[in-house]
């Protein structure tokens, strides 16, 4: 049997929309470790970096990048964009890289449907 990505990031990954937790940080339907301002609590592993600028007082989410060395990947994206804030990382270590390219497009997906409805 062929297991989902939401299967095999397993229950604490994917939350109902309307629940926090401190240090987590919903994008789209799943919890992500963050926001981090220092990168020092970030890992290398595969997985999906969100990064976010601020807006007033809120975050705003910029991209969700699928990587398979999120650290490496965040130190580009803090390089490059001096005026990004923090990111948020959901690790995938489970996931193949196709696997975490479809879960990226769904998470963009959900995102776009929220900000039309």
């Amino acid at each position: 049997m062929k297991l989902t990505a939401q299967e095999k990031l397993g229950c604490d990954d994917v939350i109902a929309c309307d629940q926090v937790l401190a240090d987590r940080v919903v994008v789209g339907r799943y919890l992500f470790h963050g926001p981090y301002v220092n990168l020092d609590r970030v890992t290398d592993e595969p997985g999906l970096l969100a990064v976010f600028r601020q807006v007033n007082d809120n975050l705003s989410l910029i991209e969700v990048i699928e990587t398979d060395c999120i650290k490496n990947a965040a130190r580009f994206v803090s390089h490059d964009l001096p005026s990004i804030l923090s990111v948020a990382v959901l690790y995938t270590r489970q996931l193949s890289q196709l696997e975490r390219v479809a879960l990226r497009d769904e998470v963009l997906n959900q995102l776009a449907t929220e900000a039309v409805a």
